[in-house]
């Protein structure tokens, strides 16, 4: 199966090459106004504000409009070149028949040539109900953790308890930092990635 792209990567250098523009507006915007030059470095101001107004209404338009993707199990989830993917989903009913456990068998892979890793990886189980759960500790924490090589691949098990009767939609995960689909900051800098925000998140199908 084609692998899906959390954020296509002409987004991504959008981002980049907008801090930058930002970052030369301000050292440009600080040197007229030690200079004296209050009108220009006022209009510079006002044209940026303008251009970060304009970014931000596309991109929550994006949000909007997007629909949240489902990724197949066995299909690849690419974060530029590090990727996940659900290769099964197994059920089991805890000893004491409150609860139910979700296990989940993970395979990371890289796509790329040199070792890759992330830091700040989160997963959560989300249920029909948009009630989330987190994972279980276990050796998986090390796996994810770890450098995979250039084209190489890892697996591992993560498991996921849920209150009997509930029924597992979606698996969700991310990196960078944070526990939760959502950070309203990265997510509206980001075109694409907006959608949590109205509860689109992208995530591999489990139900």
């Amino acid at each position: 199966m084609i692998p899906v792209q959390q954020t296509p990567q002409v987004f991504t250098l959008i981002v980049v090459l907008s801090v930058l523009a930002s970052i030369v507006v301000l050292l440009l915007t600080v040197y007229r106004t030690v200079r004296g030059q209050w009108r220009a470095a006022g209009r510079l101001l006002g044209q940026w504000a303008i251009c970060a107004a304009t970014y931000l209404a596309i991109s929550v338009g994006v949000a909007v409009m997007r629909p949240a993707r489902l990724i197949e199990q066995g299909q690849d989830w690419c974060f530029d070149e590090w990727c996940i993917a659900v290769e099964a989903v197994h059920h089991t009913t805890a000893s004491n028949g409150t609860a139910d456990v979700v296990t989940i068998d993970l395979r990371i892979s890289n796509a790329g040539r040199g070792p890759e890793s992330v830091r700040g990886f989160w997963a959560l189980l989300q249920d029909d109900d948009g009630r989330t759960y987190e994972p279980a500790p276990g050796p998986w924490q090390q796996v994810v953790a770890s450098a995979v090589p250039g084209h190489g691949s890892v697996r591992t098990l993560m498991e996921f308890v849920v209150p009997a009767g509930a029924t597992p939609r979606g698996f969700l995960t991310n990196h960078g930092g944070g526990s939760s689909p959502c950070a309203w900051l990265p997510s509206l800098l980001e075109i694409g990635q907006g959608g949590c925000l109205f509860h689109k998140s992208n995530m591999i199908r489990i139900g």
